[in-house]
């Protein structure tokens, strides 16, 4: 039932806050605010955006575009190349990282990394659970 969230949807309809932390090149990325922890400790999330104009230095491409956001999944980040990607596709796209942090360079560049680092984060699922969803990323 609707009256059963817990967020202000009103609140919800307004634009965040928003700093620009790196307007070069193709994808830029931003901090957003997003809702209070615990209802009085402000919290940022870190976000990548990339559009039409922002791939062709053309900011008259990014007229009545369609828009994607993009979630990660446990575990993961915002990635840069899924905004690329959309981008590329004639889409304004998002990926935020919902931990508030930007994600490491070059986290996730091989195979290998990417399942070594989510058995990090993961030491309690099984081996097959953790290829799966590697493998899912990588589709």
């Amino acid at each position: 039932m609707i009256a059963d969230i817990p967020w202000d949807l009103e609140k919800l309809k307004e634009t965040p806050q928003a700093a620009w932390l790196n307007r070069r090149g193709t994808v830029h990325s931003l901090l957003y605010e997003s809702e209070p922890f615990k209802g009085d400790r402000a919290t940022e999330v870190f976000a990548y955006y990339a559009s039409p104009g922002t791939l062709n230095a053309d900011p008259k491409l990014d007229q009545n575009l369609p828009a994607i956001v993009l979630g990660h999944g446990g575990g993961g980040t915002a990635f840069d190349q899924w905004v690329e990607k959309w981008a590329a596709a004639g889409y304004a796209a998002i990926a935020m990282d919902l931990k508030g942090g930007a994600p490491m360079e070059n986290r996730f560049q091989t195979v290998v990394q990417l399942w070594a680092i989510q058995i990090y984060f993961m030491p309690w699922m099984p081996l097959g659970i953790n290829t799966g969803v590697i493998m899912g990323w990588l589709m």
